[in-house]
């Protein structure tokens, strides 16, 4: 209706005079007066300009600065001049130009703000330039030529175009702040330069161009491609983009301050101005990788992400779901039902393995192809699990098979509570912490009650949680109402007198009780056995039971509890800390259970290799808080059921803090022996069922 008003407005009347003259009346006052400045006498005092004035066909080349500020101009008139090739107008508000003469070719327009309407652009335009000062315009086009050579559009806020062309370069950068999400017309060119950084989404998906420039500083995380892009540079990107285009041939980069979407197979050419950061994959059509003054890059030597080197996944999620307890029994997730969190996913054919959340959410990153994925839930009072199976298909590097959810129903009204307790080693004349963990591993809430009582050798300091009560060895902490899965760990410090000599015997226990009568009694208390030491090695790893008959590992329901301890002995603190430890192949990977850490992380294994990722753990430094500078992670595993006496199993963890060198753990060794302590093997037993 506006566009309407204005051609209305805009029509003109052809008068008939004195022979061989036209004339058409001029609307614009302002228009009036700048033709009769480049025209004398063209425009008549009613505002009927004279449309063969002499000096028309002389007029090749115009600058039109309006006068006022906050003026519309309506440039109705402009069409008569029509030997005009380059055209310069200023403005400081809404301007509105329906007409253009047929031989115009450069076109140059400068708004202070506000909006720009143009009509038919003449199929003679080779070049324009719309720009504004940082307040933006906005740009509304009737329709442009098949065929230009250039477009820029400086400081835009908004473009429509009823009917879009084609145009060989198209520059746009956007004003700031734009609040909005951007979209683009159906603009066909083969160079898009797009400048600005920005967290508002943009939709270019309705464009076509081959290239594509991005600007330095740029945050491209909500960013729909053109179609049909072939070649794509980037300078200083500093954020999150999003995955690659398909049909992307040529990709040039600056500096990369965050991940990498998964490279497309028809990738050919990748070349990075700087340095060369991890990169998440080689695709088989890459031929030519280089960095800096055109180094050369092959497949062997790259630099691949991994935990070791960034926070970026080696390889992207490309499944995921959740395990929940089905509370309302209809085989789907409802919100407020619980997760399991003691359930784990196996991804077939691969077997990697990965944990769920609290929530019971997962996810696990794969390459392209069709998996299997079954949830393995070594829990004791499940009744079933639906489906049995998902089919995850996963076409290409980056995409997600969303929603390969698990419904379990369990046996109702079971009360079992476990617990565990490790210890920082005791040194005299020092504080140590003890790390108490109780869990609600039935299938209905319970009131818990948790007992620590601790070796006469040392003395209270403080804990973590207040204790409902205490002795001089012992404190108790009331738990009500845990609810099903729920997992409660608290610290307790103590102190070791200098006087206690070395390689005293140290001896805990902590004891889980509740109203109600347990259904496994014998895991409801931890003992914990240790001496007094001088010094220590305070990044190790622990195993419980160090060794088993043959008999106990044909039977296959005694497992290996292994404990990875860390301590952050640097200077400053650490922001992350993953632990990566490569299972042998004397270990069942699929019966790996993750028991206890000291810190939230997210586990999984991939190829044999288990990794706990503590993202965001800020582990403070020993010189700092040396009590809060430990952690530990505890799971276990059983041997394989085949092993036979004197075979002998070493394992050790990677540790990694930030991107430090890795820290190698001294050897845990697990033996097959004929002579392993039945008590020992008694101890630590729990059976899986299936």
């Amino acid at each position: 209706m506006k566009q309407l008003q204005r051609l209305v407005l805009s029509s003109f009347l052809v008068l008939a005079g004195v022979a061989g003259q036209a004339q058409a009346y001029i609307p614009d006052p302002v228009m009036r007066d700048w033709l009769n400045e480049v025209l004398p006498g063209s425009v008549d005092g009613a505002g009927v300009m004279d449309t063969l004035h002499a000096g028309i066909p002389l007029l090749d080349t115009v600058i039109f600065s309006i006068p006022g500020m906050g003026n519309s101009v309506d440039l109705f008139g402009l069409q008569f001049l029509d030997a005009l090739v380059r055209f310069n107008v200023s403005a400081y508000a809404d301007l509105v130009a329906m007409n253009f003469p047929a031989t115009l070719e450069d076109l140059t327009i400068s708004i202070s703000t506000g909006s720009v309407t143009l009509g038919t652009l003449p199929e003679s335009l080779d070049r324009m330039v719309v720009g504004s000062n940082s307040a933006g315009f906005s740009l509304d086009i009737l329709a442009m030529p098949d065929s230009m050579g250039s477009m820029s559009l400086v400081e835009l806020t908004d473009l429509t175009c009823a009917s879009p062309g084609y145009v060989e370069y198209l520059y746009i950068s956007f004003a700031i702040p734009s609040t909005e999400d951007i979209s683009l017309p159906a603009i066909n060119t083969s160079f898009l330069s797009i400048d600005y950084m920005s967290t508002v989404a943009y939709d270019l998906s309705a464009m076509t161009a081959s290239s594509v420039s991005m600007p330095a500083f740029g945050v491209w995380s909500e960013l729909e491609w053109p179609a049909g892009v072939r070649s794509i540079t980037m300078d200083f990107i500093t954020g999150p983009l999003p995955a690659w285009p398909s049909t992307l041939e040529f990709l040039r980069m600056g500096l990369v301050e965050g991940c990498l979407p998964p490279f497309p197979n028809g990738l050919s050419t990748l070349h990075f101005t700087y340095e060369t950061p991890c990169i998440p994959n080689w695709p088989d059509s890459l031929v030519s990788l280089s960095s800096g003054s055109s180094v050369l890059i092959t497949e062997a030597n790259a630099t691949y992400c991994s935990v070791l080197n960034s926070t970026c996944p080696g390889s992207y999620p490309g499944i995921s779901g959740r395990v929940f307890v089905d509370t309302d029994g209809d085989g789907e997730y409802d919100l407020g039902e619980p997760g399991l969190q003691q359930a784990s996913v196996t991804v077939q054919p691969n077997g990697n393995t990965v944990g769920c959340g609290a929530d019971g959410t997962w996810e696990i990153g794969v390459a392209p192809g069709v998996y299997v994925v079954n949830a393995a839930v070594n829990y004791p009072y499940l009744q079933s699990i639906t489906p049995a199976t998902h089919s995850a298909d996963v076409q290409v590097m980056g995409s997600i098979d969303v929603g390969n959810d698990f419904a379990v129903t369990l046996t109702p009204n079971i009360a079992d509570l476990r617990t565990w307790l490790w210890a920082v080693p005791a040194r005299p004349g020092f504080d140590n912490r003890l790390y108490l963990t109780c869990q609600n591993y039935g299938t209905m809430a319970l009131d818990a009650e948790l007992t620590l009582t601790f070796d006469g050798d040392q003395t209270w300091v403080g804990s973590s949680i207040t204790p409902a009560s205490t002795t001089a060895t012992s404190a108790t902490w009331s738990f009500p109402a845990m609810s099903i899965g729920t997992t409660t760990t608290l610290t307790v410090d103590l102190h070791t007198a200098a006087t206690v000599p070395i390689n005293t015997p140290i001896e805990h226990l902590l004891v889980a009780s509740s109203p109600i009568a347990d259904e496994t009694p014998e895991d409801n208390a931890a003992h914990f056995s240790d001496i007094v030491v001088g010094s220590y090695d305070p990044n190790d790893k622990l195993l419980s039971p160090a060794k088993l008959s043959p008999e106990v590992v044909a039977v296959g329901e005694t497992p290996i509890e292994y404990t990875i301890r860390f301590q952050n002995t640097g200077t400053y603190l650490a922001e992350r800390v993953v632990i990566l430890d490569t299972l042998s192949e004397d270990l069942q990977w699929a019966s790996i259970r993750f028991l206890d850490s000291s810190h939230p992380n997210h586990w999984y294994v991939t190829d044999g290799v288990l990794h706990a990722i503590h993202s965001d753990i800020n582990l403070p430094d020993s010189t700092s808080d040396e009590a809060q500078s430990h952690g530990f992670v505890r799971f276990s595993i059983l041997p394989n059921t085949d092993l036979v006496d004197r075979r002998n199993d070493q394992n050790i963890a990677h540790i990694v803090f930030d991107f430090n060198a890795p820290i190698i753990t001294p050897p845990a060794v697990f033996s097959v022996d004929v002579l392993a302590s039945v008590a020992e093997e008694a101890r630590s037993s729990f059976r899986i069922y299936p």
